[in-house]
């Protein structure tokens, strides 16, 4: 229809103030989409003026409701910008080092992760006992114990009942005075749970025993770190030539049990909670902990062990816990003690493997697994 009209490209910012930004302004519905960024990006008088009297018409006319979505989007929808370079390097140093919670933590949540590690906010401290505080509790009564294991040249399978009692007694009344400045000792309601926490680690290396007795599995390491010049090497990412990021971590246990041609290997993680892990959490990287320790400990293994074949046997979280049994019924002590059995079975996921599984429970058959998170059907074999 016009063959003689010239192509005029529009390029956004306007380089120019006045009349040129007329050529962005001259429908109402491309001057919405603009007058967020034109208001924000406004720099001399006249580019003020002018986007403040299409904001004034816009605001009077039938856009009016669109307007507001407009900058509803400009302002408040929109990405943060980038943190400068020079910023970054004060918050995170150019060999980074982070864990694999920090990653996980991310995807929860990018703002709380920069709250975390890059501001490094801390919590104020206060005299009272935290799910924090529990959790080292655990952690460190497990060290305790694992010290007194290589000390008698003992496994967990080599505990009695009796013995665990005595042993756990013993490891919770050193513990009790370093907790909080002795918490524990302070009152008799602390003295309750100082009792209740005793029980519950009773209960839980209870069933950790009865694990090594009916596996094969062993310990390989316990509290095993790795990154940060530790034996077991981290995973190192090179991000450019000057940034790199190295991924540290401590395992709570790693166990292996051995045949002939395969070295089949356990991760194990401790908890005080009840979630478990789920497929989808691992997908979309809420919960990769597990997965990222199985895969560094298989890549240090498979330089030791240069016969076998090194196999993933399973990843679990083993909780503390001391589960109370309802019934409506009177039930034997056997049966109390199955039920708690039930109720602690770790939470997590093992290798489809016939051989891998009866290494692990000797006593496993056709059915419900009364020691891992399995069901073993008839055509199994």
């Amino acid at each position: 229809l016009f063959p003689e009209a010239a192509l005029q490209e529009v390029e956004w910012p306007p380089k120019e103030a006045g009349a040129a930004l007329f050529d962005y302004i001259d429908h109402p519905l491309r001057a919405l989409s603009l007058v967020g960024s034109g208001l924000q990006r406004a720099q001399s008088p006249d580019e003020q003026a002018i986007w403040s009297a299409v904001y004034d018409h816009l605001r009077l006319s039938e856009y009016a409701e669109a307007l507001k979505r407009s900058l509803n989007s400009a302002f408040y929808d929109r990405q943060p910008p980038a943190l400068p370079p020079e910023l970054t390097a004060k918050l995170y140093p150019a060999a980074f080092r982070l864990s694999v919670s920090s990653i996980e933590k991310y995807r929860q949540c990018p703002y709380a992760h920069f709250l975390t590690y890059g501001l490094r906010l801390k919590e104020r401290l206060t005299y009272e006992l935290e799910s924090f505080d529990i959790g080292q509790f655990y952690h460190k009564a497990m060290e305790l114990l694992n010290h007194y294991l290589q000390e008698q040249q003992l496994q967990l399978a080599d505990l009695t009942e009796d013995k665990v009692q005595i042993v756990v007694s013993q490891i919770v009344e050193q513990l009790a005075p370093t907790l909080q400045n002795e918490i524990l000792l302070s009152s008799s309601r602390y003295q309750y749970i100082k009792r209740k926490l005793g029980l519950t680690l009773e209960q839980s290396v209870k069933l950790m025993a009865l694990h090594g007795q009916r596996g094969v599995f062993q310990a390989l390491g316990v509290e095993v770190a790795f990154g940060a010049n530790a034996k077991v090497p981290g995973l190192k990412l090179q991000l450019d030539e000057n940034r790199s990021v190295e991924l540290i971590g401590r395992i709570d246990r790693v166990e292996q049990a051995l045949t002939e041609a395969e070295c089949y290997l356990r991760i194990i993680d401790f908890k005080t909670g009840s979630k478990g892990l789920t497929l989808s959490e691992i997908f979309y990287g809420l919960k990769i902990q597990l997965l990222v320790y199985m895969d560094i400990i298989m890549f240090y293994c498979q330089k030791l062990e240069e016969k076998r074949i090194i196999r993933p046997a399973g990843v679990f979280y083993y909780f503390f816990k001391n589960p109370i049994i309802k019934s409506d019924k009177p039930l034997s002590l056997e049966v109390i003690q199955q039920e708690i059995m039930a109720e602690m079975v770790p939470q997590g996921l093992v290798l489809a493997d016939l051989q891998g599984l009866l290494l692990a429970d000797r006593q496993l058959g056709i059915g419900k697994s009364t020691l891992l998170p399995l069901s073993l059907k008839k055509n199994a074999a």
